[in-house]
């Protein structure tokens, strides 16, 4: 009731016509301290007939940034019903008010309402669930293409681009050799430190080798290898088909008659096959290097003793384990960076993002394929 009775607050009140043109004028006082009041008011007038409207502002005892933004928001209203509006009889102040708020209005963002926390969350999980089956197709659909390249070139061995596997080999293994041994080095000799360091507490120093032996040449080995190479060949992979995509390259090939699995995809993806259990075995040898000093330099321990105890630990089926993990990695970490790369669109944004993507996916994959044969080779007793 106190808003109807403020005799003070701004209006709007018919002033005739001139020219044809219908003319209002604003009256009392635009403020914030009568904001509400004005606001009923806006909302309840009806626009002229008239499509030509002239609002005249001569009559506005005080106008601020409330006033000048309801002032707005009423041209808007009549605007929407198809007239046009013009502010008349301004002082410059007025006039200065009224382009700052239009202005700053152009500028704020609509505020939307917040999710609500559990619709949110099943809409989110939806969607997970729905790129995740889309990215496992889309998986399945590029391993069968490659399963049918390699049909083909089964039945047609000539036709298969021996240089470029052999391009793709050297920068995927040869040149990963330095980083791979490297670090495989350092974490072995770390991994034997703190064995023996653990192990002394109960007298047990000499069986950080059994320990250091097995857990490299079953899981850490090629588990770091993978993730190596994950970050290193894959996302290199990724870019390289993500930018051949932006610049329509792969489309080029196929109007060209070529099939951009068979030149392409296929030799980069049978090279990180064949490569990945060779350096998986350098990274074995140079983690086991790396725990041999390690310990010969914190306990003293004799190479002799090392080599014996470490060919008792580690029997061939051990050994072989982490090989044969090296060929399925290869093969989830070729599928992922090809598909990412095959996802980019148009923009650099794109292809920094499937990259990332790649690795991501890669790395989490790796270690999922690792647990799988971990509880293979349980269940076989290994």
């Amino acid at each position: 009731m106190a808003d109807l009775l403020d005799e003070n607050a701004g209006s709007i009140v018919p002033a005739g016509t001139l020219g044809g043109n219908s003319v209002s004028r604003a009256i009392g006082e635009w403020t914030v301290a009568h904001a509400k009041t004005i606001e009923r008011v806006v909302k309840s007038i009806e626009a002229p007939a008239s499509t030509n409207i002239a609002i005249s502002l001569k009559d506005i005892k005080e106008l601020d940034t409330s006033g000048a933004w309801l002032l707005l928001k009423l041209r808007t209203q009549w605007m929407q019903k198809g007239g046009s509006v013009d502010f008349v009889d301004m002082t410059q102040e007025h006039q200065h008010l009224l382009t700052a708020i239009a202005d700053a209005a152009d500028k704020v963002k609509l505020h939307t309402e917040p999710r609500k926390r559990i619709s949110g969350f099943i809409i989110m999980t939806r969607q997970w669930l729905r790129d995740g089956c889309a990215d496992a197709l889309r998986l399945v659909s590029l391993l069968g293409a490659l399963a049918a390249a390699f049909g083909r070139r089964l039945v047609t061995p000539g036709a298969f681009r021996f240089p470029a596997l052999v391009t793709h080999m050297m920068r995927t293994g040869l040149t990963a050799v330095p980083i791979v041994a490297l670090m495989s080095f350092v974490i072995g000799a770390i991994i034997a430190q703190q064995g023996a360091y653990q192990l002394s507490f109960y007298g047990a120093e000499p069986m950080a080798v059994d320990m250091v032996s097995v857990l490299v040449t079953r899981d850490m080995g090629v588990l770091l290898t993978a993730i190596m190479v994950s970050g290193r060949s894959g996302s290199a992979y990724t870019a390289e088909i993500g930018s051949m995509k932006m610049r329509e390259e792969i489309d080029a090939l196929k109007v060209i008659g070529l099939d951009p699995v068979d030149v392409l995809l296929f030799p980069r993806i049978l090279a990180l096959i064949l490569v990945l259990p060779f350096l998986t075995v350098i990274a074995d040898y140079a983690s086991l290097l790396g725990a041999q000093i390690a310990l010969w330099v914190y306990i003293d321990m004799s190479w002799e003793i090392f080599l014996h105890r470490m060919r008792d630990a580690v029997p061939l089926p051990y050994f072989m384990m982490g090989i044969i993990k090296a060929p399925f990695m290869a093969l989830i970490i070729g599928l992922i960076a090809m598909s990412e790369g095959l996802k980019v669109e148009g923009s650099s944004e794109s292809l920094s993002r499937h990259t990332t993507i790649s690795v991501v996916k890669s790395i989490f994959m790796v270690i999922v394929v690792d647990g799988i044969f971990a509880v293979i080779s349980a269940s076989l007793g290994y």
